[in-house]
């Protein structure tokens, strides 16, 4: 049934109600009139009021309630955000883990494929971490490699992306940047190592090696990543310190 009958109905039982209440009681003088006429009067009001205040509280319940829901989804959302970013970082470093770092090179991969970006890949290695570990313990060496990765992230734009691949070695995608430009990525970041103190009491020159590879179209991200890998031992190769750009004839 809809609004408009159960209105029209609840008007016609109340006019013939109101009828029949005149009809039975039309001997009363003025007075009597006014004391009923104010009774029925309050008898019609009545009701309304009540409703119209339970209406008003079941309203201030329903927007309390719907605040509560939006607040618990908003919760749940940063909930969620922080979950996705904590799966994709490195537990020790706080940099990213391998599995982000595939994701971001696909997707650098594809950028570039669709026009004329340019990016590079590295992988470094902290030189001393090893022998810190070796010589100090695990707790000394996990000091030494945190201070080495707040080091290399101060070189670092919000654009490139850091990763750990490694034990002691890390991924860098240097984006909008060519193979020159990398290079001197790199020595801006051994500067910016040099003066660590891996080891506390004991200063130790901190240094690190470097494999550095540019993307050509047509390179898959395994490719890629051996061509800076390949570029990596034969830096090590060399002597601590040192960096080697892949040559993608090879």
């Amino acid at each position: 049934m809809d609004k408009t009958r159960v209105f029209f109905l609840l008007t016609i039982n109340s006019v013939v109600l109101y009828s029949l209440v005149l009809f039975f009681l039309r001997d009363l003088d003025l007075n009597q009139w006014l004391v009923l006429a104010l009774a029925m009067l309050l008898l019609a009001i009545a009701p309304n009021l009540i409703i119209y205040s339970s209406l008003k509280s079941l309203r201030r319940e329903v927007k309390a309630a719907n605040h509560q829901v939006l607040f618990r989804d908003s919760e749940l959302l940063v909930l969620k955000q922080r979950l996705s970013t904590l799966v994709h970082l490195d537990a020790l470093t706080g940099c990213y883990n391998q599995s982000y770092f595939l994701d971001v090179l696909r997707e650098s991969i594809e950028m570039s494929d669709r026009g004329d970006y340019v990016f590079t890949v590295a992988i470094i290695r902290c030189d001393q971490f090893i022998d810190v570990l070796d010589q100090y313990g695990l707790s000394q060496g996990n000091r030494a490699l945190k201070l080495y990765v707040g080091a290399v992230n101060k070189v670092l734009r919000s654009t490139d992306t850091i990763a750990r691949l490694g034990a002691d070695k890390f991924g860098l995608i240097l984006s909008d940047t060519s193979e020159k430009d990398s290079a001197l990525v790199f020595k801006r970041i051994s500067k910016s190592i040099s003066h660590l103190r891996l080891v506390k009491k004991q200063y130790a020159t901190a240094t690190n090696t470097g494999g550095i590879a540019s993307y050509y179209r047509g390179d898959t991200p395994e490719v890629l990543l051996s061509r800076a890998k390949t570029a990596l031992h034969s830096a090590i190769d060399k002597g601590k310190g040192q960096f080697i750009v892949s040559d993608p004839a090879h």
